[in-house]
Formats: C-alpha cells, sequence, structure tokens
C-alpha cells in the first residue's frame, strides 16, 4: 500500500512571512497533484486540506497563505506537534490509509515532538 503524505506546516507565531512562503514552496515542488494532503497548525491542527485543493488557490503573500489554510485562526501562536500528529493519524485510520507525516518547519518545538514525524524540513 502506498503511503499518503501528511504536510504539516508549522504556521506558528516562530515563524516569518518569508519561511512561510519557502514552507509552502516546499509543499508545491513535493507533493503528488492528488492523494497528499496539507496541514497547517500552531497549538493545534487547522483542518486537513487536500493538496490540490490548496495549491489550486492563488496564494499572493504569506498572510493569504495562512488565511486561506486556518481561517478560525485568531492569532498565530506556540508550537505543539502533538495535536497535529493525533489529528493525522486519526485522518489515516478513518480513511484506511499509511501516512508518511512530513513537517516543515523552522524547528522551534520540542525535540521530542520532531522525532515522531516520518521527515522533517527545516525553514530558515
Amino acid at each position: 500500500m502506498e503511503k499518503t503524505k501528511y504536510f504539516c506546516l508549522d504556521v506558528s507565531g516562530s515563524m516569518s512571512e518569508q519561511q512561510l512562503q519557502m514552507a509552502f514552496e516546499q509543499v508545491a515542488t513535493r507533493a503528488r497533484k492528488t492523494g497528499d494532503f496539507l496541514v497547517a497548525f500552531d497549538h493545534e491542527p487547522y483542518g486537513i486540506l487536500p493538496v490540490e485543493e490548496v495549491l489550486g488557490k492563488l496564494v499572493m503573500d504569506a498572510q493569504d497563505l495562512v488565511r486561506t489554510l486556518c481561517p478560525a485562526m485568531k492569532g498565530r501562536g506556540g508550537t505543539d506537534a502533538r495535536p497535529v500528529l493525533q489529528a493525522v493519524s486519526d485522518h489515516a485510520r478513518d480513511h484506511h490509509v499509511l501516512a508518511h507525516i512530513v513537517l516543515i518547519s523552522d524547528g522551534e518545538l520540542p525535540n521530542d515532538d520532531l522525532k515522531r514525524f516520518d521527515e522533517f524540513v527545516r525553514i530558515g
């Protein structure tokens, strides 16, 4: 069974606008056209969206990216990877797929959280 990639994009307050843009570019170059997912998170996940849905939207700048991915987000808070890992695990189980979890972040989170991801792309 082929693994489904879940790109977990850190949108916490420590991520600069330039880092957010670079992170989105990583997703755009690494993701398959269909079947992969993007999850924006800081201390909580902000929904699991098909990559093709996000890539199909015109993203003008980093703030537009954050508004597109997390319309309910009030402010960009601290980073906690545990809730996003749980959300991805639940989603993969519910959709009967194997998850390959890719964290895209500046790395401002506990090292034990970093060890839980299959792949880590440090931005910045």
